[in-house]
């Protein structure tokens, strides 16, 4: 049986395949697309998350218990030989883990001392390497390992901050890849604590176990010695972290992806559906000499097979390609969100999964489209070609795609309104479904309309209309098809344009700052290094300065999340004040309480007047929500807090930033330049107006990879409907030679096909319209949930252009079989069946 399966496939499938070789092209790219664009979005948030594990496993090596700070600014080092004396206890290694600008590169320094050779760790081998009796690292006070990635010379000397080290190792390639992708140096413990204002403190403590020893035990023992001054977790809370900061954005995008899929599913059943169509007569063939029916629908299926395979081939290297493209412009608050190198790597289950994902989605529409077989009869293989006598789906199934499709559609807003966390992104998908089946309940309507309209134009219109009621079923699969690319262009378009709408109002504070000078560039939040201490009085020397304020942000465990915490002092609003009132603002400068992002508040089920309470490097702190922010949080959350209690609770002393108003009637781009002068080699500066640009253009750019995949999905439509034209065409060789005999014209053959193709643009248009706007809707209200921002939703002008492009798609798709159409040679077209 699979020998006489193999046969036929190899004599009578890829034979067809042969006579019409660029539409199974057309089959596979629809597919190969939507697989590229899965392993892309896979592997960029791959990327991001498995940075951060390769450089946590590489510190941590056999450590599968880690004590870490709350913040960057670690905790009191006297805890670890503490920690060292607890029963099994094996290593207790003290590290410094600091992120800062060498030559405008981000490094990271790590500071260890010789515990960490128990660990087993690339760390650990490469300190190793700097502590043999040889090495030049113990000839200098200030020496280093410097990882291959930063491209140094033995001997060079670094700029960190306001300290300077000397190279006295570079890592081999090999031994620092790992690492950070090179971009590290290794130091021992008081120089590191030095060069990174760390004395007497540490971030991490890595401990290893003896054997036989109870990790629950041991772990409880840790928190009490730590007593609420230090997170005790697993070894890979870095990890959970970066997930948890990308996860809205991972989420959303591949929901996208993974919506492409099924939008090329539908192509395919569509393109799958007109081969068999095209195959009547073969299939009748096979039938009068004996075939069964399973026979024949086995053998679709195995051709179906082979195309998700050959998909699947093509784009997985593809996907790889643009992932390795698009890791280099992934926003900049992404890659902070993570605090490690990007190294491009694709999880390993990606393959895999994007392949089964290809072939079901590739046998799913085939099995729908062989649905055909049983309705042919052994007798057409005595007839000529023909459209089946009826193409429109039974009563029966009708009534059961428009029930199922309206309640998929109330599920969906459903989902939208009740359900919080990532789950709510279901719902795009589910409502994707939903009106296909609507679609598909309404075949007869849409051909009628679309027939309707052909009418109009002359005498190709009146044979446009006489070919799409023969062909009710192409009509409505073309029509659905132009829809679905217009309905995915406004739902995303319109979803994005609504969010960057609405939460550029997050950001509206940093307008009415005249000047900021941070410790990080524009592009992202000032939580590296504190401000040298006589910055502050220095800006206010300048000639023209109003006021100057200081304010902090930092990076914050709460729990397992990783949250952002801006600190609020006198004339300073930064970016949270402004979205507060007058009076909410003074309690949170004055210390009252804290406001909270709407995002994080749901999801530890907050409120306002709600007590709570946060570990600190100085012990458990408890204060009071006294209100909740509408602010768009990419990360876990945000809070806005007193400036003075930042430094307090956090042992973190000083300023990340400065706001500085100028003095009315002066001369700003006098002021600007001098304290560019002051800041040199210390500070970024730049305007309110630079940092709210930089700021609304992170959020652009977290929604391009979801545009781009919009407009390839207008691409494969446009695919798919060549295909289903060029289909159309073959199908109906006699029917158009027999035309041109009666004296048509080729230009009206071409433009019967044309019109033909508008007519079912245009009603295509019209539905993407309506469902489109019901996508954008819907998106609104999953952002609003997922982002923690009162999102509005706006209709604008350019969705008439989407629905245009609707029409030009299916106008693209037509214009090849057109002019094919045309030269048709009368004869041959006749004679072909």
């Amino acid at each position: 049986m699979i020998r006489s399966g193999v046969n036929r496939f190899r004599v009578l499938t890829l034979r067809e395949i042969g006579a019409g070789p660029g539409r199974s092209a057309a089959v596979v790219l629809v597919i190969a697309v939507s697989a590229a664009l899965l392993v892309a979005v896979l592997a960029i948030y791959g990327s991001l998350t498995n940075s951060v594990r390769q450089l946590t496993d590489s510190i941590a090596g056999d450590a599968r218990i880690v004590v870490s700070g709350y913040t960057d600014t670690g905790f009191d080092m006297a805890v670890v030989p503490r920690i060292a004396g607890l029963p099994g206890v094996g290593v207790a290694a003290p590290i410094v883990q600091q992120q800062r600008e060498i030559n405008g590169l981000p490094v990271t320094i790590l500071g260890v001392d010789v515990s960490v050779l128990g660990l087993g760790s690339d760390l650990g081998r490469l300190a190793e390497t700097g502590l043999a009796p040889s090495s030049p690292l113990l000839k200098l006070r200030d020496g280093v390992v410097a990882g291959a990635g930063l491209g140094v010379a033995q001997g060079e000397r670094l700029r960190i901050g306001e300290h300077t080290v000397t190279v006295a190792v570079v890592a081999e390639q090999a031994d620092s890849a790992r690492m950070n992708g090179g971009r590290f140096i290794v130091a021992p413990l008081p120089l590191a604590q030095r060069i990174t204002d760390h004395e007497n403190r540490v971030d991490t403590v890595a401990i290893a176990t003896k054997p036989d020893t109870d990790p629950a035990a041991l772990r409880t023992a840790i928190v009490g010695v730590v007593d609420n001054r230090a997170v005790v977790s697993d070894s890979d809370i870095r990890s959970t972290q970066a997930e948890n900061a990308v996860a809205i954005s991972r989420d959303s995008t591949l929901l996208v992806a993974a919506i492409s899929l099924v939008v090329a599913a539908f192509l395919v059943y569509n393109s799958m559906t007109m081969l068999v169509m095209q195959r009547r007569q073969k299939v009748a063939t096979l039938r009068a000499m004996g075939a069964r029916r399973s026979t024949v629908v086995a053998d679709l299926v195995l051709e179906s097979v082979a195309t998700g395979l050959v998909a699947a081939a093509i784009g997985i290297p593809l996907g790889w390609l643009l992932s390795r493209a698009a890791i280099e412009q992934v926003p900049a608050f992404l890659v902070q969100s993570v605090s490690a190198h990007l190294v491009h790597s694709v999880p390993p289950l990606t393959y895999p999964i994007v392949v089964v994902a290809c072939v079901l989605a590739s046998v799913a529409a085939t099995v729908g489209a062989a649905r055909q077989v049983r309705r042919i009869s052994p007798l057409e293989a005595l007839q000529s070609a023909e459209l089946a006598s009826t193409e429109t789906l039974r009563s029966r199934w009708t009534v059961l795609a428009a029930v199922a499709g309206v309640g998929l559609i109330a599920t969906a807003f459903g989902l939208a309104v009740l359900v919080r966390g990532p789950a709510v992104f279901l719902s795009v998908a589910v409502y994707t479904v939903g009106g296909i089946l609507l679609g598909i309940a309404g075949m007869s309507r849409i051909s009628t309309w679309a027939s309707i309209l052909a009418r109009r134009f002359g005498a190709p219109g009146r044979l446009a209309a006489a070919a799409i009621e023969r062909a009710p079923r192409r009509s409505w699969a073309t029509a659905v098809t132009a829809g679905i690319a217009v309905a995915l262009g406004i739902g995303v378009h319109g979803a994005l344009a609504d969010v960057i709408d609405s939460g550029s109002h997050s950001f509206v504070g940093l307008r009415a700052t005249d000047v900021f000078i941070s410790s990080s560039p524009s592009s992202a939040l000032p939580t590296g290094a504190t401000l040298p201490d006589d910055l502050a009085d220095r800006v206010r020397a300048v000639p023209g300065i109003g006021t100057v304020g200081a304010g902090q942000w930092a990076y914050v465990t709460i729990g397992e999340q990783r949250v952002a915490v801006e600190g609020l002092g006198t004339d300073n609003s930064g970016t949270t004040g402004a979205l507060m009132d007058s009076e909410t603002l003074h309690q949170v400068r004055t210390g009252t309480g804290i406001a909270v992002s709407r995002q994080m508040a749901n999801r530890e089920e907050w409120e306002v007047g709600s007590r709570i309470d946060i570990g600190t490097p100085t012990g458990l702190r408890s204060t009071t929500i006294i209100a909740i922010m509408d602010i768009l949080s990419i990360d876990s959350g945000t809070i806005a807090m007193s400036v003075e209690d930042m430094r307090d609770w956090f042992d973190r002393p000083g300023a990340t930033y400065l706001s500085v108003s100028v003095a009315a009637g002066a001369d700003r781009p006098a002021v600007m330049t001098a304290i560019e002068r002051i800041a040199r080699n210390s500070a970024y500066v730049y305007s309110g107006e630079e940092s709210y640009n930089a700021a609304t253009h992170n959020i652009r750019q977290a929604g391009v990879l979801a545009g781009g995949l919009q407009w390839t999905v207008a691409l494969v439509a446009a695919v798919a409907l060549l295909n289903t034209f060029t289909l159309a065409v073959l199908q109906r060789r006699r029917e158009l030679g027999v035309l041109r005999a009666m004296g048509a014209t080729r230009r009206l053959i071409s433009r019967f096909i044309l019109v033909e193709a508008f007519s079912v643009g245009v009603i295509g248009g019209v539905l993407g319209l309506a469902l489109g706007i019901m996508v954008q809707y819907l998106a609104t209200l999953v952002s609003a949930e997922t982002l923690g921002v009162a999102v509005r939703f706006t209709v604008a002008p350019s969705v008439l252009g989407f629905a245009a492009i609707g029409v030009l798609i299916c106008l693209l798709g037509a214009a090849v079989p057109a002019v094919r159409a045309a030269r048709m040679n009368i004869v041959t077209a006749i004679w072909s069946e």
